[in-house]
């Protein structure tokens, strides 16, 4: 099993890479290399700090996942999940894995389905070929074999029903989906970012337009 379904660290390393791994800018004022890591041991981890337009951001900030408070190896094994399945697991079998509300299972589920069909353009995504179907089956009845789950139930339990139903699903296949989907979700918040930015003003030696009479006006002024 891949670290990153296991250890927040290495699921934080992993959406971190992924999401810099082009072009790292600030997701308010798009500015470049400009923004730093905070450090403090009051300060929520994965939290940035852009030192052109002062604000502060996470991992998440401009993304469908922003807000979120899943932990980062929640999140990644939710999203597993969604992409191996092309979004038809059911938001019962993905609450109960993920040890998370069912609204919160069907709200994660929303918002990535409809990533992912942008992902792929309505082209379907390799994780649905029929040769896979009978993981998708075999993930769908995962939960069977292992002991109810609840929000009450305890941390070993909701690992193991996680780490089962990840298992059923993972292939050389769904990864490449899981991978194609996170990227989408971070090349959508860049592009928004970007057109979130005003132009940069004209700076190339012309006075501001409506100010090509200003001398005169100063000298008229002046000669009265």
């Amino acid at each position: 099993m891949d670290a990153i379904f296991i250890d927040d660290e290495a699921a934080e390393a992993f959406l971190e890479a992924r999401r810099w791994r082009n072009d790292a800018r600030c997701p308010y004022c798009a500015t470049p290399d400009r923004f730093g890591r905070l450090r403090g041991t009051a300060t929520r981890r994965s939290m940035f700090k852009c030192y052109a337009c002062r604000k502060f951001f996470t991992l998440r900030t401009g993304t469908v996942l922003e807000g979120s408070h899943l932990s980062n190896v929640t999140l990644l094994s939710g999203i597993m999940m969604i992409a191996a399945s092309n979004g038809q697991i059911g938001p019962s079998t993905l609450a109960s894995s993920l040890g998370v509300t069912l609204q919160t299972a069907m709200n994660l589920r929303n918002k990535l389905t409809v990533t992912l069909r942008r992902a792929f353009e309505g082209r379907r995504p390799p994780t649905m070929r029929a040769s896979l179907k009978h993981r998708i089956d075999k993930a769908m009845t995962a939960d069977m074999d292992l002991p109810a789950v609840n929000l009450s139930c305890s941390r070993q339990v909701r690992q193991q029903r996680r780490l089962a139903l990840l298992d059923a699903l993972i292939t050389p296949e769904a990864y490449e989906v899981f991978v194609t989907l996170i990227d989408h979700v971070f090349t959508e918040a860049r592009a928004k970012s970007e057109r979130a930015v005003p132009p940069a003003a004209d700076t190339g030696g012309g006075r501001p337009a409506g100010d090509a009479d200003l001398p005169e006006r100063v000298n008229a002024a002046g000669s009265g």
